[in-house]
């Protein structure tokens, strides 16, 4: 076969479903393809991003969100670092330790196939922001551990599986309000659900929601609120 018959061949392979194949596609899979950072981890002489929202949703986020629909039972919802409507301790935030706080629920209704936890802030300029997405979580775990690994499968917690929030990384940040701007509301949600989603870990928390409609049998809220120290 003559090169230039060569060449078009190899040209007109990468061309899929109407778009041109990346880097990352074209790696095998189990390699890094290079130049091409991954996921939640750390890249030598790279400085991890500031928390900020997401200015431009990436081309795999939904465009529009889907909120669970309503649920008819209540769960309970607890933390022994929180307590309701009161001022979350800095180690929790994102600039004094991210840490993730231990989370306990009760009253999961008969039908409870699959948890999920999320944390978001409701009293956020840019809109109710999401910090923690975690899913996949099976009926017979009662509780989330205090820091909670930041990686697609923690493994302090089985079976479960993370998200990516609103600032475009894997697991839990902490709140980062405003310096002076007051305290504003953070609020974990759990909700029980009569179906497994059998979803894969990284996604958006609009992608999961859409999943979720229809099948919320149960919710539970707590509610604190974070004041950014002045420096």
């Amino acid at each position: 076969m003559k090169p230039s018959a060569k060449v078009a061949m190899a040209a007109a392979c990468l061309v899929v479903a109407g778009g041109a194949l990346t880097l990352a596609q074209m790696t095998p899979p189990g390699r890094q393809a290079p130049g091409v950072p991954q996921p939640g981890v750390q890249q030598p002489g790279v400085q991890q991003p500031v928390l900020a929202p997401l200015r431009q949703a990436p081309l795999t986020r939904p465009a529009t969100t889907t909120a669970p629909a309503p649920a008819r039972m209540s769960l309970m919802l607890a933390s022994d670092a929180l307590g309701e409507g009161q001022l979350m301790d800095r180690r929790h935030s994102f600039a004094g330790g991210n840490v993730s706080p231990p989370l306990s629920w009760s009253g999961l209704p008969e039908g409870t196939h699959e948890l999920v936890v999320m944390l978001e802030a409701p009293d956020s300029p840019a809109g109710n922001l999401s910090h923690w997405l975690v899913y996949g979580i099976k009926p017979e775990l009662k509780a989330l551990p205090e820091k909670v690994a930041a990686s697609p499968r923690p493994g302090n917690v089985r079976g479960a599986m993370q998200g990516r929030n609103s600032f475009d990384r894997l697991g839990y940040s902490g709140p980062l309000p405003s310096v002076g701007g007051g305290p504003e509301r953070y609020q974990f949600r759990v909700f029980a659900l009569n179906r497994r989603l059998g979803l894969q870990p990284g996604l958006y928390k609009e992608q999961v929601q859409k999943e979720m409609f229809g099948h919320v049998i149960a919710q539970g809220v707590l509610t604190v609120t974070y004041e950014r120290p002045a420096r």
